[in-house]
């Protein structure tokens, strides 16, 4: 009975460090797995956080613009034959807007444009050294509403070269026309007149159309924009049923955004 005694006590304590050997084993497994699981979580909250970065972005550009215009004529007479022979100009334009997006691809682009649409007229005599040259600038503004297409890289936090279309509408107004007039007579003198400017028979709302392709170059601060664009007066210039004269121009865009 002694015997049986000692035999279960010497099993105790061979067991007891045998058991206390298992824990501490397990012990550091558990914990090995709790702090993967933890590490594991860290990278899938910042992924998420970069997936969902969305940005207003405001822009500013200049452009040079080649402007015409469509002409008709509507008078029984036809007496204004020499509008026919008006020629294009080149003049400056700018815009500013923000676009405010919408979804992945496709932003809202809203702001303000202003562009000196022009046309210019020369003439000759023949019989002498004489000329006479005038040049037409109408100054409009507007208010365009876009739609703008991310072609490549939608995300904003992506840097990189990012093409991009844009068309819509503008309501805009000829705010005046500015008249540059000079001539030469026929003893060589050159006379240049006062510029004047002038509102009369101007159409008080005037719809536009918009469209542009576009490249972007996105650093971590600024983008970096070269833009071609084309627009079309879809109304009138003047109030007049005697004629009919639609501003037009193509022309190319440059400057900068920046996100917010």
């Amino acid at each position: 009975m002694s015997k049986l005694i000692y035999s279960f006590i010497f099993i105790g304590f061979i067991a007891l460090p045998l058991r206390s050997q298992i824990v501490n084993q397990s012990t550091p497994q558990s914990q090995t797995k709790t702090d993967s699981t933890s590490t594991t979580k860290k990278p899938k909250e910042q992924v998420s956080k970069s997936d969902s970065a969305n940005f207003t972005t405001a822009y500013f550009l200049l452009g040079y613009f080649n402007t015409f215009r469509n002409f008709e004529d509507l008078t029984t007479s036809q007496s204004l034959d020499e509008w026919q022979d008006q020629t294009p100009t080149q003049n400056l334009g700018a815009n500013f807007g923000l676009y405010i997006p919408l979804m992945k691809h496709l932003d809202l682009d809203i702001g303000l444009n202003y562009l000196a649409y022009g046309e210019d007229f020369t003439y000759s005599d023949s019989l002498s050294d004489s000329t006479f040259h005038y040049t037409r600038n109408y100054i409009q503004m507007g208010l365009p509403v876009q739609l703008k297409i991310n072609l490549l890289n939608p995300n904003p936090s992506d840097l990189g070269f990012k093409p991009y279309l844009k068309f819509g509408v503008a309501p805009s107004n000829i705010l005046a026309i500015r008249y540059f007039s000079d001539y030469t007579q026929k003893d060589g003198t050159f006379v240049e007149n006062d510029i004047t400017k002038t509102t009369n028979d101007l159409n008080g709302f005037i719809l536009s159309g918009l469209a542009s392709i576009g490249l972007v170059y996105k650093t971590p601060k600024l983008g970096f924009i070269l833009q071609p664009e084309f627009r079309y007066n879809f109304s009138n210039s003047y109030t007049s049923i005697f004629y009919q004269h639609n501003l037009w121009a193509w022309g190319i865009n440059a400057g900068i955004e920046l996100d917010f």
